[in-house]
């Protein structure tokens, strides 16, 4: 019956409480997968419908499918001992991003706004790139 429901229920409210009394001791938990907004390839290709963009739909799956590996791997272990998956994580984030500007320079040329989905997306990337690059000038 209801058992997985009230289990889903009780983790759920453990990890609220968890982060809520970290906070109140001043740490700040990384986000997990159930807490970061996922790439939402379905609203990027509803918006895509039409478009000559099926090269950056391409680059976003190959980015999810290598993402969401990366996520079930650190479900499994707690943490990612596949360091070759991060770099093909880093690299097709880095051309999801410039995928990503030559549409925001197409619809500039074209005179039309780009649509929240793809602007988020962009926005997603250009965060993520910005991380892996400090993270490798730190090393």
């Amino acid at each position: 019956g209801f058992g997985g429901f009230d289990q889903r229920m009780e983790l759920a409210t453990d990890e609220v409480a968890v982060a809520s009394a970290a906070e109140a001791r001043g740490f700040i938990l990384p986000d997990t997968s159930t807490s970061v907004p996922r790439l939402r390839l379905d609203r990027v290709q509803a918006v895509m419908q039409g478009r000559q963009g099926a090269g950056l739909f391409g680059e976003l799956t190959v980015y999810d499918a290598t993402e969401r590996r990366l996520w079930d791997e650190f479900d499994e272990l707690g943490r990612i001992d596949d360091v070759d998956a991060l770099r093909q994580r880093d690299a097709a984030a880095a051309r999801c991003l410039a995928a990503l500007d030559q549409e925001i320079d197409g619809a500039g040329r074209a005179g039309r706004e780009l649509p929240s989905p793809l602007t988020e997306a962009r926005s997603k990337f250009s965060a993520l790139c910005e991380l892996v690059t400090q993270g490798t000038a730190g090393k």
